[in-house]
């Protein structure tokens, strides 16, 4: 019998992409799966898409809620599978990806905490801007680089919330971030798959891109405290910043290497070519 999958999708006010999303999980050929939507009272139409598809849903709820970290753990906390996973309602699954996911688990079972693959790199309207190909599994640019795989196309195992529990809900941008580092830290095996398994999308509201500063800001505070284990002023600030560049570096040469793929920032280069706000 195939393991089971849970997906939980944080949702606010996002229902010109939330059926989009829906559906990309309710397509799966994978049998066996649950899907939980937490909504943080959205005042869109995102109700009566959620509503729409009630009876496909494992569950779901719509009321004021404490942020993104805290919809994820409410979700995660109703949900009962052995690989578990969050999607935005901005973002989208590839066709399969479950099952590639679910392969990737079933290979190694006993070690892997984290698996994950390429991810699709979007506009506002779902047209691709590049595969974000990611490397093969490197300690130091999961820690020092931030940047190794994009969340949506990342899985993980059961195993890793019961030793480390669940997001940091004191964080708005980079939760999934610190939560990495929590598994690697803890002793998890991550896998990297070679296939794209989600899309990224990148429009002018999504964090990712309207609040860059905070986001790198929320991150380089990790690095800094939890990473380095440096205490916060500014030289040390100006240190960890340098650190990170230069494991950023690696990550554009290891990628050349393995992929071809020699380029930066995506949302960067989709900037310049005027493809978001």
């Amino acid at each position: 019998m195939s393991v089971k999958i849970s997906i939980i999708t944080p949702s606010y006010n996002q229902g010109q992409f939330l059926e989009e999303t829906i559906l990309s999980v309710l397509s799966q050929d994978y049998p066996n799966f649950e899907y939980v939507i937490i909504d943080g009272g959205s005042i869109d139409n995102s109700i009566d898409i959620i509503k729409k598809y009630e009876d496909k849903l494992t569950f779901w709820v719509s009321e004021p809620d404490k942020g993104q970290a805290y919809a994820i753990n409410k979700g995660l906390r109703r949900s009962t599978g052995e690989i578990l996973k969050w999607i935005n309602s901005d973002d989208y699954l590839l066709p399969r990806s479950l099952s590639i996911a679910a392969k990737a688990f079933d290979e190694d079972n006993d070690r892997i905490g984290v698996a994950y693959g390429f991810c699709h790199m979007v506009e506002r309207e779902g047209k691709l801007i590049e595969e974000r190909k990611c490397v093969n599994f490197n300690a130091d640019i999961l820690r020092y680089g931030q940047n190794l795989f994009a969340q949506p196309a990342s899985f993980f195992h059961r195993r890793v919330i019961e030793k480390i529990g669940l997001l940091n809900e004191n964080l708005s941008y980079a939760m999934d971030y610190e939560y990495w580092i929590r598994a690697y830290e803890a002793g998890f095996t991550f896998k990297s798959i070679k296939t794209s398994l989600a899309a990224f999308r990148l429009h002018e509201h999504s964090k990712t891109v309207s609040r860059r500063s905070l986001m790198k800001n929320e991150c380089d505070q990790i690095t800094l405290r939890k990473v380095l284990h440096l205490r916060k002023n500014n030289l040390n600030l100006f240190i960890t910043r340098v650190i990170i560049s230069l494991f950023r570096l690696k990550n554009v040469f290891l990628r050349g290497v393995q992929h071809g793929q020699w380029s930066f920032g995506s949302i960067t280069r989709a900037k310049k070519r005027g493809k978001v706000g």
